[in-house]
């Protein structure tokens, strides 16, 4: 209950100044009371919401995170913030809630034990439907508390002041707001290539459309880096010449938004091509400015059809967020055009009698295919990933046994978002595709990961007679360094399970790694002082797959007891990393799903479905 002394000190705060006794008395029904101790978050950042707060005892510190990094490991995400000050009583905080479940973007901390009054989105729209004139004079209290975050519409409030309209421009604000604080946190990636995904998706989520793409400039092409839609991986890493005549060419020339109307007619305008560049019917492009003031890519929207739904406050609205990308990406984009070249690609082979088309290390797959009837291999020159070629062809219907082998990767695939390192020419970036049965295996799925860690560790024991072993849950380990690692991705549509991409990516001929990467990852090459060849590898691990892949389906027990054979994993003191916190203990075992069984230090025994295990004598 809210006494008098209390009544006193909410009549303060500008949300209520104008209320009278009685019609304070009026909202009392709606506001809430709650308590929190020093140091209790009240909003957190990327939290959602529907309260807003008024502080009526105690203080509270508000800080903004300004970005997300990872530590130098790449495993623990570290923020980077800003406080923005300590506040009294009377002051109110997350206003944005009222018009809906938006993402907080400030932590609103308790800096000692403190008091506050909330009301609810549901209770704010109550209050507007049943009372104008209270509801009238929160609303105008609202907008002027948020005058700051909508500038643009400044001159506009009091006149647009008639609750929905105002509401829908504010909307309309806070999406671009939202949209910016995913950009900004996107730095939390060490790969650029998921910065680049992440600040399209921010971009067209914000416009509310389903088709578009990033294109950063490298050798003289405009290179699709990331695409948002159905089709974006039939146009990832394709390419496009820069000429004025097309959208996305003329853009980035000019250095100006374009936004028309009708590309077919447009004078001058045409589409860039087929095949392996990119045709580009966008409608808009927004160029992207580097620190230094140069272009250095294009934001495109690629699916709006006419004036009256794609408008000019949506060019400017992508035309903010493209130059909040590109300050978040500072120098980034150079670095990557700077250490990236992009292969084009020339199109799938599927391997028959073409030996000179591939790699010399390479060349005898081609004889390893026309002996066998377990494996269809198609190989290319660089792709994004092989594991989302792989997707797509188990979309399209590709049959179990269906494997994909790049020479290089730009967005290879690791564990938690992360990026495998892919350069050219010196490693083992391959996927394979899993079919059949799958719907009937779901549960024991995980062991399929297994089956590849088993095929990896054994090929490379049979070639080199190094000690190979498998890490919990896809690594694979040698000298205690990272020498290859599985990523297992089910393709899913609605409650089907179509297949599973079973990615392998194996360090060969290595010799030297990122300043980041060196000294927790190894290559046969530095283990053994000698280059290997890639087919022969890929060979053995191709032919054991099939081995183990066989057991599993009669014998997935057997799979689970040889890998823990080979592991040094079990029977270790480990560190577990999970999203709900961190552990240790004894991994003991794994289950009959692949699952690791962690004994804590009280003896109770856990299983661990997914986590990041560190080896304590190995820390």
């Amino acid at each position: 209950m809210i006494d008098s002394t209390e009544l006193k000190v909410l009549k303060k705060v500008s949300f209520f100044s104008g209320l009278d006794d009685d019609q304070l008395s009026y909202l009392v029904k709606y506001i809430d009371k709650e308590s929190f101790q020093k140091n209790d978050f009240i909003i957190k950042t990327g939290t959602e919401g529907d309260k807003v707060y008024f502080l009526l005892s105690g203080k509270v510190r508000v800080r903004k995170v300004l970005s997300m990094n990872l530590d130098y490991l790449g495993y623990k995400p570290i923020e980077v913030n800003e406080d923005l000050g300590t506040f009294d009583p009377g002051y109110h905080f997350g206003e944005m809630a009222l018009l809906g479940n938006f993402e907080r973007s400030a932590d609103v901390i308790a800096d000692e034990a403190c008091v506050l009054f909330s009301i609810s989105k549901d209770s704010f729209d109550r209050i507007l439907s049943e009372n104008k004139d209270i509801g009238s004079q929160m609303l105008l209290a609202f907008c002027n508390t948020l005058a700051s975050w909508i500038r643009t519409y400044d001159g506009k409030l009091i006149e647009n002041a008639q609750h929905r309209t105002l509401i829908e421009m504010l909307r309309t604000e806070k999406k671009k707001i939202t949209a910016m604080h995913k950009i900004t946190r996107s730095t939390v990636f060490t790969s650029v290539g998921q910065v680049l995904d992440t600040i399209l998706e921010a971009c067209m989520d914000c416009l509310g459309v389903e088709k578009g793409s990033l294109m950063i400039f490298k050798d003289g092409y405009l290179s699709v880096d990331a695409a948002f839609g159905l089709d974006r991986f039939e146009i990832s890493d394709k390419i496009q010449q820069v000429t004025e005549s097309s959208v996305s060419g003329r853009c980035f020339m000019s250095g100006q938004p374009l936004l028309l109307d009708d590309i077919n007619e447009t004078e001058g305008l045409k589409g860039a091509g087929d095949g392996k560049k990119y045709y580009n019917t966008s409608l808009l492009s927004i160029p992207l400015i580097s620190l230094k003031g140069e272009t250095i890519g294009v934001i495109n929207v690629n699916n709006k059809t006419s004036r009256e739904i794609f408008n000019e406050e949506d060019r400017t609205m992508l035309q903010d967020l493209a130059q909040e990308a590109a300050a978040t990406l500072g120098h980034d984009i150079e670095r990557f055009q700077k250490h990236t070249k992009t292969t084009v690609l020339s199109g799938s082979k599927i391997l028959s009698a073409e030996k000179k088309s591939l790699p010399q290390d390479l060349a005898q797959l081609v004889d390893f295919v026309g002996k066998t009837d377990d494996y269809k291999i198609i190989y290319e020159d660089a792709v994004r990933s092989t594991n989302d070629v792989a997707g797509e062809l188990i979309r399209e219907g590709y049959s179990h046994g269906t494997v994909v082998i790049a020479n290089a990767q730009s967005h290879g695939k690791g564990r938690l978002g992360r990026e495998w390192y892919s350069p050219p020419g010196l490693n083992i970036y391959m996927t394979i595709v899993v079919t059949p049965d799958l719907q009937d295996l779901a549960d024991k799925i995980p062991i399929i990961s297994l089956v590849a860690s088993l095929a990896v560790v054994k090929a490379v024991r049979n070639i080199t007679d190094l000690e190979v072993w498998p890490k919990w849950p896809n690594d694979i380990y040698c000298s205690n360094k990272k020498l290859g690692g599985i990523l297992s991705e089910s393709i899913i549509t609605g409650s089907t399970l179509y297949g599973l991409s079973t990615g392998i990516g194996v360090n060969i001929n290595q010799e030297t790694f990122p300043q980041e990467l060196k000294d927790i990852s190894s290559s046969l090459f530095i283990e053994t002082g000698k280059k290997h060849d890639r087919g022969e590898l890929i060979i053995e691990i191709l032919k054991l797959f099939n081995t183990y892949y066989n057991l599993f389906l009669t014998d997935s027990k057997a799979v689970i007891d040889e890998w823990i054979q080979l592991s040094k994993t079990i029977n270790s003191n480990v560190r577990a990393v999970t999203d709900k916190g961190e552990m240790h203990g004894k991994a003991v075992g794994l289950n009959d799903q692949g699952m690791l069984m962690l004994e804590l230090p009280d003896k109770k025994v856990i299983t661990l479905a997914s986590a990041e295990i560190f080896h304590l004598s190995a820390e």
